[in-house]
């Protein structure tokens, strides 16, 4: 036979060796067996010992299992790509664990994951006796052509290497068994086939038989999304099961997008094994500048690139940064953007693009998860003690290489992560968004966002996601908010919502959410506490958390968080989840939405780069953990002795502006400042706005001016 490319190639002058024993024989297979045991007993002893190392499937695929290449070259398949060693390190460890391998991998276009997986079947096929080997495609075309594949191998593998096939039929089966009917009787041969089918059959591929090996290619390509579920699956049921089901992304719903994110959240018994295309050097493109010109990263492609080498210890070469550029630039004059990514993936999310009208830009998702998604840096669980007050964490450090447990699926753990620890001094907010505590329900959540000051961008730096009852629930949202500094809470109040908000007023929990009024002049506050959503708010959590990341002024660190945003659409009814859960977003607008409503002030707090000094100081402030000044004092002294009695509580100076203009509230007629200067003869100095405050609640005074962010009858005034 013709020298092909071998990992050794030195087996090429044994085989051509060989092959002059069965030229001489006549092309019968046991005369020249009789030849060399007569002429060269060695030769029979090499036939045997490679025989049994290509047990080992890697020594087969490398040395002995021929393909086409891509560039038309026969060769062996070797060497082996790096993404392809991905894939078999994945099915040797579940096959050393389990004496099983079921593999779903997400992969990128084009990078020979379905030649590769077609030359593992076949090995196992040829070297396991008795063996049934399903291989389905998506179409009859594709089906014919993994069939080719097997054929192509068997012609080119060694006389002495091939076992005997009873019959072939073009673009369906080979059964391995004796051809001669009276030596099948005694010895029928390897009794394996290799069946290959479409997904497009409209009887079952797979009814009555036992599927021990089974190629399952392109899979978000097949027209009927039940072909697995109902023909194969069940056929699936030897002990050694050896199965892959590879394919890249095709829009967020159908089989295999299912399949997969079962997997991902461990549902499904099947391992999940995604290859980014950053770690395919086929698709490296090399630069070529014009002078003096140079390559720059920018800062998505920096962020990401930084995650990924902490994450993975891989350094992401710049020439994959170029090749995405330039197909990106392609893409949008072509058919657009959203299917170069689905085709070309850096992360699982971008593999399944969705549909509908989204909630949120596209571009903004996708800088979110370069930029800012990553793991958490601690993992685990928290509860409140029986004081009702001391949150207990007991959370332990994630490693950069660990694969953290999926939350959604049917054996939870580390239900809260964690991205920034509590921090003294810094003012967060929680919301909470309740369910049931069913396994097959919702989920409930917990988020924790830090607010920036001045220029800082809010952040998202702890959350939790579980099933638990909505009282259990409601201990676990006051233990984190109380862990982060006393946070204020908005809990959801519908549903078992209304079962957790109750239960943290009972709690006496000391910071509860409560509406502004939005179509007053004045800030003001409804007699409620807890958030409700409905047509109007929906609209404007939706709208806030939109603002803020096209703006990039919020961090969201959490992959669930951006899975679900990306599935909140509208099919030609009201944003939600299509085919997601969507508590976990629900949950982030809620919270940045009340945060920003409660702690706008903080944005151009006292000694923030936004303040102009154009007063003195003769005044000292205290506030609260969310900013909101609780009362004016004339020394530090006064201050801190109030501010020292509850934790998290500042100080800070005020500067008391003495500019007198044309516009001054205070010489302004009809308002509360007006009246305390001219109508009370208060001095200039001392109307502040706590003094106006007290004035418009005791007077019940309706004019125009700013009112305080607390009402009067607040126990701490």
């Amino acid at each position: 036979m013709a020298r092909v490319l071998r990992k050794d190639n030195t087996l090429n002058d044994a085989i051509e060796l060989l092959d002059q024993y069965y030229i001489r024989a006549g092309n019968n297979v046991s005369d020249a067996l009789d030849l060399i045991l007569a002429e060269s007993p060695g030769a029979l002893a090499f036939i045997y010992t490679e025989t049994e190392r290509c047990l080992d499937q890697r020594y087969y695929l490398e040395n002995y299992h021929c393909i086409s290449d891509e560039n038309g070259n026969f060769r062996a398949l070797w060497p082996w790509w790096d993404h392809q060693e991905i894939l078999y390190e994945a099915m040797q460890e579940e096959w050393t664990e389990f004496g099983y391998c079921k593999v779903i991998v997400l992969k990128p276009r084009q990078t020979g994951i379905s030649v590769w997986t077609a030359g593992t079947m076949f090995h196992r096929t040829i070297f396991t006796p008795h063996s049934f080997t399903m291989m389905v495609a998506q179409n009859p075309v594709v089906s014919a052509a993994l069939q080719k594949m097997c054929l192509n191998a068997y012609d080119a593998l060694p006389w002495w290497l091939r076992p005997d096939y009873l019959y072939k039929t073009k673009g369906d089966a080979i059964q391995f068994q004796r051809q001669d009917e009276k030596e099948r009787i005694i010895n029928p041969g390897l009794g394996s086939t290799i069946q290959v089918s479409h997904a497009g059959k409209a009887t079952g591929v797979a009814i009555g038989r036992s599927i021990r090996n089974f190629h399952g290619s392109e899979c978000s390509r097949w027209p009927q999304n039940d072909v697995f579920q109902s023909d194969i699956k069940p056929s699936m049921n030897a002990n050694d099961t050896y199965g892959v089901m590879e394919s890249t992304g095709l829009g967020r719903n159908g089989f295999f997008y299912d399949w997969w994110q079962g997997s991902v959240e461990g549902d499904t018994g099947w391992r999940p094994v995604f290859i980014p295309v950053y770690k395919v050097k086929k698709y490296y493109l090399p630069i070529r500048l014009k002078g003096d010109a140079q390559f720059t990263l920018n800062d998505d492609e920096v962020a990401f690139s930084a995650r990924i080498q902490k994450e993975e210890k891989f350094t992401i070469p710049v020439e994959f940064w170029n090749f995405r550029r330039q197909g990106v630039r392609a893409a949008k004059r072509g058919d657009g953007k959203a299917g170069f990514l689905e085709s070309y993936p850096i992360t699982p999310a971008e593999a399944f693009q969705g549909s509908g009208l989204c909630a949120f830009d596209a571009e903004s998702i996708e800088r979110q998860q370069m930029r800012y998604v990553c793991k958490p840096i601690y993992a685990g669980e928290i509860s409140l003690d029986e004081d009702n007050v001391t949150p207990n964490p007991m959370i332990r450090e994630v490693a950069d290489d660990e694969v953290l447990s999926k939350r959604k699926g049917e054996r939870p753990s580390d239900r809260l992560w964690i991205w920034v620890l509590p921090e003294k001094g810094a003012t967060y907010y929680a919301s909470m968004d309740t369910a049931l505590g069913v396994k097959e329900g919702d989920f409930s959540c917990v988020q924790i966002f830090r607010a920036g000051s001045g220029q800082e961008k809010d952040e998202q730096v702890a959350e939790w996601v579980g099933h638990v009852p909505p009282q259990q629930f409601a201990r676990i949202g006051a233990a984190l908010a109380y862990w982060y500094n006393g946070s204020e809470i908005a809990c959801e109040y519908q549903g078992p919502g209304i079962t957790a908000g109750d239960k943290l007023k009972d709690m006496d929990y000391p910071a509860l959410y409560r509406p502004q009024h939005k179509d007053r002049n004045s800030v003001s506050f409804t007699v409620y506490i807890h958030w409700m959503t409905n047509s109007k708010t929906r609209d404007q959590i939706i709208a806030a958390m939109n603002e803020a990341m096209l703006e990039d002024t919020v961090i969201l660190h959490s992959e669930d968080l951006i899975d679900e945003m990306i599935d909140f659409a509208s099919l030609g009814g009201r944003f939600e989840g299509q085919g997601n859960h969507d508590d976990i977003v629900m949950t982030s607008l809620i919270n940045l939405y009340c945060l920003r409503e409660t702690t706008a002030h903080i944005k151009a707090s006292p000694g923030t780069s936004q303040v102009r000094d154009t007063g003195d100081i003769n005044r000292y402030g205290v506030f609260d953990n969310l900013m909101r000044q609780r009362g004016q004092y004339l020394t530090p002294g006064e201050a801190h002795e109030v501010a020292k009695i509850h934790p998290n509580w500042t100080v800070m100076p005020i500067l008391v502006c003495k500019a007198n203009t044309l516009t001054s509230v205070i010489d302004t007629p009809g308002t509360a400042e007006y009246e305390l200067r001219y109508k009370h003869g208060l001095d200039r100095r001392g109307i502040l706005p706590d003094v106006v405050n007290a004035y418009r609640d005791a007077v019940g005074f309706n004019g125009y001016g700013r009112r305080s962010t607390i009402e009067s009858s607040d126990p701490d005034w």
